[in-house]
């Protein structure tokens, strides 16, 4: 929680993956609300994931080199739990620095919150109105799920505090 109260709040590259319950969201939440003014705004951009489709499990690798420092890196996920919507991400750095090389990788458990999953979240807290998904660059709110565009479906969801809060929600189980 935040000391003084701020207007402004988010989270960016999506980070909502990290949380590993919906218990543990709703505690996020809870704290934002607290940290933020009457008015304020909460924006929580998410990585579009087709859940559907193997493109989205495919591993992605990149490389940047700069002054003899040649790093790859290469990015995959794999369905972990389907039921509580787990998957393993793993995150692996190739460095030759000069010819001595390095390989570093990260490897975490992470949750997946779906777009409804996430409008019933904000609901049970209580401490938020729901504005809409939007996509990256355009001001309006989509309408639905556009399954073309390589950026896909949901990347902005923003909230904004209700003050006071008219509801109490249960503790979650």
């Amino acid at each position: 929680r935040l000391a003084p109260k701020v207007d402004f709040a988010c989270m960016l590259m999506g980070s909502i993956i990290y949380f590993r319950s919906n218990k543990e969201f709703l505690s996020h939440l809870d704290s934002v609300s607290a940290s933020l003014r009457p008015g304020g705004l909460y924006l929580i951009e998410n990585l579009p994931l087709k859940w559907a489709s193997r493109r989205s499990f495919e591993p992605q690798t990149w490389v940047m080199k700069r002054g003899g420092v040649r790093v790859k890196a290469t990015y995959r996920i794999a369905v972990k739990d389907e039921l509580r919507q787990l998957i393993d991400q793993t995150i692996t750095l190739e460095v030759n620095d000069r010819g001595r090389k390095k390989r570093f990788v990260e490897r975490k458990v992470l949750k997946l919150i779906f777009p409804e999953e996430f409008k019933a979240l904000v609901e049970l807290q209580g401490q938020f109105e729901f504005l809409g998904f939007f996509e990256r660059g355009r001001p309006r709110p989509l309408s639905r799920a556009r399954t073309r565009r390589p950026t896909g479906p949901w990347r902005s969801w923003p909230l904004r505090p209700t003050y006071p809060s008219s509801r109490s929600r249960a503790p979650p189980r």
